[in-house]
């Protein structure tokens, strides 16, 4: 059967048809009054546009089709590898998110010799104020209390009291401020020798707590006794602040290296060199190597599909403001530019 014009929906952004209009109404169509139902995608705009119901009005030619609007299964990131707007609050989620999709992509392709296991450390972040307004939220500080207001709370002198307490200077009232007690929850992805029950492979996904002291130091120890256990180490870093965690003197004289937005290494077991997958914002994410124990091949992990595939089930787009800037630090003017230019041809 064939399908009207509809004239309402040529243009859907303008006719208001996006994933924030109302979930049901009415569009005025011209075409037959026999048409059939369907369902189809208004492109680009993230909804499905159902037509239900058909009224005709024959003196016109008009259709009056009733719509119901439904989001599609998660609107795409602009970029097309790591979005660095998940660099801020998101980021404890997309950390979680990202062990479980690595162990669910990873797990069939090595069973049944060997188990993924997801291990999850917790710490208190003793050196929270780089993270405030990024992944931590905003401090409050109260501010000083008036001096009636101050007055009023103090206790009341009785008898003799009061001359004295009338002569004394009033206390100045102080700035509370919270006390900084933030606690962070690391997921590392870990491959174990299902038989033997013995760490293979350690995934490391980076934290803004594991590129600062006093959490530095404490993961830089984990690489060293890792490495004299003889586990290979794949340490994916999506985070632009902080310092890199990888300690190695070529790494810290190699500009493409080390000047990459995001950095993912690969320590093998016994190895004396590091190989490196550096990624900036404009590319794509690389598929990288997954080492198992001798004489078993490495497996291969996408981690554009990873992430793309978190960020459609979290619905990361339904928490994230593209007319903002991203979380620091501050691209140069050619990759702001480029952001821009993406997330305007996205529409968002």
């Amino acid at each position: 059967m064939p399908r009207p014009a509809l004239l309402s929906t040529l243009v859907p952004t303008q006719a208001g048809l996006t994933p924030s209009a109302p979930r049901s109404g009415w569009l005025l169509a011209r075409g037959p009054a026999d048409v059939e139902l369907e369902t189809w995608r208004a492109a680009g705009d993230g909804v499905n546009v159902c037509r239900l119901p058909v009224r005709m009005d024959e003196s016109y030619n008009v259709l009056k089709l009733q719509y119901q609007i439904e989001r599609t299964p998660g609107m795409p990131s602009p970029f097309p590898g790591m979005d660095p707007y998940l660099e801020g609050y998101l980021w404890p989620d997309v950390h979680h998110a990202l062990a479980s999709e690595i162990r669910r992509q990873l797990a069939p392709q090595v069973r049944p010799r060997y188990a993924v296991r997801i291990e999850v450390a917790t710490y208190h972040d003793d050196n929270p104020e780089s993270e405030i307004g990024i992944m931590y939220p905003d401090v409050e500080i109260w501010r000083r209390r008036s001096a009636p207001q101050a007055l009023a709370a103090m206790p009341t002198p009785l008898g003799a009291d009061i001359a004295a307490a009338e002569q004394a200077p009033p206390i100045t009232q102080p700035i509370t401020v919270p006390l900084f007690d933030y606690e962070v929850r690391i997921a590392t992805v870990e491959v174990y020798d299902a038989i033997q029950n013995q760490l293979i492979t350690s995934i490391e996904i980076i934290s803004p707590y594991n590129k600062r002291e006093p959490g530095l130091a404490t993961y830089r120890e984990k690489q060293r006794r890792l490495r004299e256990a003889g586990v290979h180490l794949l340490e994916i870093d999506l985070l632009r602040r902080g310092q890199r965690p990888v300690k190695t003197g070529a790494v810290f004289t190699d500009g493409e290296i080390f000047g990459a937005h995001y950095l993912i290494t690969l320590v093998r077991s016994g190895a004396n060199k590091l190989e490196a997958w550096p990624v900036n914002v404009q590319e794509q994410l690389p598929v990288v190597a997954v080492p198992l124990r001798s004489p078993d091949g490495d497996v291969p992990l996408a981690l554009a599909a990873v992430l793309t595939t978190i960020y459609n089930d979290a619905g990361y787009d339904l928490s994230i403001d593209y007319a903002q800037n991203p979380p620091p630090p501050e691209f140069d003017a050619a990759t702001r530019a480029w952001l821009c230019e993406r997330v305007q041809d996205a529409g968002l």
